[in-house]
């Protein structure tokens, strides 16, 4: 998702918050294998523009959105082009 130095250590899953779409934020720490969890960011749209985007800096929200804690290697998958 994010390019340089960020380059893979941050991935997204999708979810959605109140109806708005939601990504969930992992980050890899340095010599570990999998991504944990990190922050739940809502995006609100109004009249199909982006209005607002909140970021919620919470990881034990991540169960609530259906997200896991942490992300192995294979779950962390760049997306796709």
């Amino acid at each position: 998702v994010l390019e340089g130095e960020a380059a893979g250590r941050w991935k997204l899953l999708q979810t959605r918050a109140s109806g708005q779409p939601a990504f969930g934020w992992y980050r890899r720490d340095e010599g570990l294998a999998y991504h944990t969890a990190f922050a739940i960011q809502v995006v609100t749209i109004d009249a199909g523009l982006i209005a607002d985007v909140t970021t919620f800096g919470f990881p034990s929200l991540f169960p609530f959105f259906g997200l896991p804690m942490m992300l192995s290697e294979a779950e962390a998958r760049p997306w796709p082009n």
